[in-house]
This record gives structure tokens, sequence and C-alpha cells, in this order.
């Protein structure tokens, strides 16, 4: 418990960090939920239901968001991703037509 309540504050940083600036969202959620499945686990062996319904509805708002993270445009990695698809399609082709 001692070296989880220790890197739980650094990993909860890291996190909040990267989903705030939209940088590496999908790795920022993936790790939210990994974090969210162990903080309910660990509340699930205290026999807390009261926090444990209130981890599983977070838990669920960030499997959407995760599902959801590939119409985020207005983010970093939205940003990347539209630069790309505009500089996909200005590039000729690089196919040879028969």
């Amino acid at each position: 418990v001692g070296v989880f309540g220790t890197v739980l504050s650094y990993w909860e940083t890291l996190v909040g960090t990267l989903l705030l600036l939209g940088v590496a969202t999908e790795l920022g959620l993936t790790l939210a939920g990994i974090l969210m499945v162990l903080l309910t686990l660990g509340t699930v062996l205290q026999q807390n239901a009261e926090t444990v319904a209130h981890n599983l509805l977070f838990a669920f708002l960030v499997a959407a968001l995760l599902w959801m993270s590939e119409h985020n445009r207005y983010s970093v990695d939205g940003l990347r991703r539209a630069r790309n698809r505009a500089r996909a399609l200005r590039e000729p082709s690089s196919r040879v037509d028969s």
C-alpha cells in the first residue's frame, strides 16, 4: 500500500497533464483506465460500496472517452491528425497508374 500511495500522486499528475494538454490522449486515457481499475479493486477490498459506484461511473466515462478519442479535434493530437490528413491530400499519390 505504501508504494502504491507514493506512485499514485505521480501517476495522477502524469495522466492529468496528458489529458489537459491533449498530448497522447489515448495513452492518458488508457493509463487513467488502469488507474481506475486498481483504485476500484482496492475500494472493493475495503467494502466501500458508495466509492465503488463512483469509481465505476468514472471508469465508464474514461472508457467512453477512449472509444471516442479518434473524434477529438480540439487537442494537440487532433491538430496533428488534421495536419497529417491535409498533407496526405496535397501530396501526389505514390502509386503507379497503369
